[in-house]
């Protein structure tokens, strides 16, 4: 079991991406990057920036990265680390944790919407990768 927002954890979630037909045939038209973004909580006093590069059905880098201003992707999801742990393990939707700003979504929503299925499939790998919470 991976800790949440490590390199490790998102090496499994880059592998369950790439291993998932659902997600490849979803996403066969998607191409944009995300940074992830877990705010420090009750549950982390850390931020967690992840960076995922997504295109065409395919998860080309999901790496942790530490300085927020060295790329510019296309979409940013951010809020508190328990947040993301309920998305990671299946405790609570993304698109209701959006809409009820428990995450918040910067970029293209219309973009996002178009291609729903796709993001759904992502969350369905996600859910895949066994995840722990990281000890304060």
């Amino acid at each position: 079991m991976a800790l949440f927002g490590t390199q490790e954890w998102l090496n499994e979630f880059k592998n369950a991406l790439n291993a998932s037909a659902s997600y490849e045939d979803a996403a066969k038209e998607w191409e944009g990057d995300f940074y992830f973004i877990a705010l420090p909580d009750e549950t982390s006093t850390d931020e967690i920036i992840m960076y995922l590069n997504l295109q065409y059905g395919k998860c080309l880098e999901a790496i942790k990265i530490e300085d927020a201003s060295l790329r510019t992707p296309e979409f940013t999801v951010k809020g508190p680390t328990d947040s993301w742990f309920k998305v990671a393990t299946n405790e609570l939707d993304p698109m209701q944790a959006i809409m009820t700003g428990k995450l918040s979504l910067k970029g293209n929503m219309q973009k996002v919407m178009k291609n729903l299925k796709a993001a759904n499939e992502l969350v369905n790998s996600l859910k895949l990768v066994p995840t722990e919470l990281p000890k304060q």
